[in-house]
């Protein structure tokens, strides 16, 4: 039998029973009752009309804490799919060493884990990522799918995203081009994320698939782009961040909107071209070692000459 707070009402043979034998009685149900609507923090979001899918993998785990955190601030129900590296021909391979930390997985709903690879480059567990989260997002009307090294910085503005979408089927952050789509941040309805799916993975697998499509395909953006154009699907323009890197933050729609921002992207393109890297609460220090201590003394002191023994030589 269940436990309701009408419950909590003291009646029938609890009115003859002593008040230190009911109050332990009414602890119980109270902690039992509790138990159940602390699921509510986070089971209600699949009654909402957006599912996010960060996809990611054991080399994104500087970036994925800021991540998750990040996405789970726009309240939808949030599916992490990573990539498998745990290849049973390397037996020397940590499953700990290459898995998300715990506390990650804390603010995440969903998590998929899809059949490790011996090759694929980024297209073949991005196509797979997609594929296998398509039974999840059959739950919502929209799905918002990211790498899992971005970030927003405004979650409020999310309503503008599904407004300018409209009565398209894809937005991207950019670039939106005849032959590439870019996939760092992608909204679309969830009828489209399944025929996308559908198509990328029927043009890769078996290989004899792959054979075929991959000259006139090319990456995984070029997939998409075909996809998007073989199905008729309607793609909504608008304005693009300052590459398919976004390694330059503050310009495009998605940043002007709700904030968003490729980590990693940011992190390379300073490394290498001596500029401020992104702020260390966006990395997670436990994958990044001395390397965070530097960025970490720069934003806390402000000085460049504290990159200098940073940046690449």
């Amino acid at each position: 039998m269940g436990v309701t707070r009408e419950d909590f009402i003291r009646s029938g043979r609890y009115l003859e029973i002593p008040d230190a034998e009911w109050e332990a009685e009414l602890a119980t149900r109270k902690h039992v009752v509790g138990c159940y609507m602390a699921n509510d923090a986070w089971s209600v979001n699949i009654k909402k009309n957006v599912g996010i899918l960060l996809t990611s993998s054991s080399y994104g785990r500087p970036y994925l804490k800021g991540s998750v955190e990040s996405f789970k601030q726009l309240g939808y129900w949030l599916t992490l799919s990573y990539d498998n590296f745990i290849n049973p021909e390397f037996q020397g391979i940590n499953y700990h060493d290459w898995m998300p930390p715990k506390d990650v997985m804390e603010n995440v709903d969903t998590f998929l884990l899809t059949h490790h690879q011996t090759w694929g480059g980024v297209s073949y567990p991005f196509i797979w990522q997609l594929k296998l989260a398509s039974g999840i997002m059959q739950n919502f009307e929209y799905a918002l799918v990211v790498n899992g090294d971005c970030i927003v910085e405004k979650p409020e503005g999310f309503p503008k995203m599904l407004e300018m979408l409209g009565d398209g089927d894809i937005m991207s952050s950019g670039p939106a081009l005849e032959r590439e789509i870019g996939t760092a941040g992608l909204l679309m309805k969830s009828s489209a994320f399944f025929k996308i799916a559908d198509h990328m993975i029927s043009h890769m697998v078996p290989f004899e698939e792959y054979e075929k499509s991959t000259q006139e395909f090319g990456n995984t953006e070029g997939r998409l782009a075909v996809a998007v154009r073989e199905l008729g699907l309607k793609l909504v323009p608008v304005e693009p961040g300052y590459n398919e890197q976004l390694h330059i933050p503050g310009t495009g729609f998605w940043y002007n909107t709700i904030g968003f921002r490729h980590i990693h992207g940011e992190h390379n393109y300073a490394y290498r071209y001596k500029a401020v890297p992104p702020e260390p609460k966006y990395l997670d220090e436990r994958f990044m070692g001395d390397e965070y201590r530097q960025i970490k003394a720069y934003w806390e002191a402000k000085d460049k000459s504290i990159l200098e023994n940073w940046w690449a030589k």
